[in-house]
């Protein structure tokens, strides 16, 4: 389209304010909170760099993050917009329409066991502190599996999102798309980071990850997660999060390892998945107890899915 193409040369001549103006001008609905938030991170180097109490490099990285998120964003406009075009032209027989409502919502691949889930909040009086490593800063493993066996979901559009969350703050978002048993733990070893974050399909019995083989899924059981987050904890792992659906069946299991875990107690749609991922990593850096972060992160997703996160430790749902 031609007006991104005018956003992308503005871009390109270092005018991103101008830009971001631009943007914000035809960035759908659910879109213009991330130039908002562009355009605070913006603010926020230029007042840095007036105030003097950055170095050039820090500035530099600063603003490539914002120039390559800007970029981002622009491709994700232009393909919704295009999207929006397309729907106003065409109109889908209703076979194709169920199909479409079908693969491209949940994160689920089979039913759940029968009355699953009934599960009451226990009382939980302590406070749980957000890890951190010796810097200071919380490393977050990003690991994302969409196999081509599977409907597709939209990992990629949540990773991204996560790492704008953190541009600029105190997270450092390492991103391993596509993964498979094997990456997972060679990832956690050499990273070590303090959250391990899951994005995909899964089942009461575990999470769909990558047959390298295939690239079609292949079951990560539940007893096997125990396992390697057994291991991962002495690798300074402090926390999980499954963004995946039935995954709270995981994260009771992980949570007997004295490790907080973020679980889905139901299927979860794809936009669902990616805005409580965006506001809990947002407010990851507030200094607030973790808790009460999954709390106010889960009230800010929409009413009908308001249910589904649940939060885990000691084998218990304490949210």
């Amino acid at each position: 389209m031609d007006e991104i193409a005018k956003i992308k040369n503005l871009i390109a001549q270092a005018r991103m304010e101008q830009a971001l103006d631009e943007l914000e001008k035809i960035a759908p609905s659910s879109e213009k909170s991330t130039v908002v938030i562009l355009k605070s991170n913006l603010a926020g180097l230029k007042r840095d760099r007036n105030l003097g109490i950055i170095t050039p490099e820090d500035s530099n990285m600063r603003n490539a993050r914002i120039t390559v998120a800007a970029l981002g964003l622009c491709d994700d406009i232009e393909k919704l917009l295009a999207e929006e075009i397309e729907e106003v032209v065409s109109v889908p027989n209703s076979a194709t329409q169920a199909r479409t409502e079908t693969d491209n919502t949940t994160r689920n691949i089979s039913p759940p066991p029968s009355g699953w889930p009934n599960i009451p909040v226990e009382p939980f009086d302590g406070q749980i502190s957000v890890p951190k490593a010796s810097n200071g800063n919380t490393k977050v493993l990003f690991a994302s599996a969409s196999p081509q066996n599977q409907r597709p979901l939209a990992v990629d559009k949540e990773s991204k999102f996560v790492q704008l969350e953190a541009q600029g703050r105190d997270l450092d978002i390492i991103v391993c798309p596509h993964t498979d048993r094997d990456s997972l733990i060679k990832m956690v070893t050499f990273e070590q980071p303090q959250i391990v974050h899951f994005s995909g399909h899964g089942t009461t019995g575990g999470l769909e990850t990558i047959d390298p083989r295939t690239d079609n899924s292949i079951l990560l059981p539940n007893d096997d997660l125990v396992d390697m987050f057994s291991l991962f904890k002495d690798f300074g792992v402090k926390c999980v999060v499954l963004c995946s659906c039935w995954s709270a069946e995981q994260a009771k299991e992980i949570s007997t390892l004295s490790i907080p875990v973020v679980g889905m107690l139901q299927p979860i749609d794809d936009d669902v998945a990616i805005k409580f991922s965006r506001d809990l990593y947002y407010l990851l850096v507030s200094n607030n107890p973790l808790n009460n972060i999954f709390k106010s992160a889960r009230l800010m997703v929409d009413k009908e899915s308001r249910h589904i996160p649940s939060l885990w430790f000691d084998g218990k749902r304490i949210a």
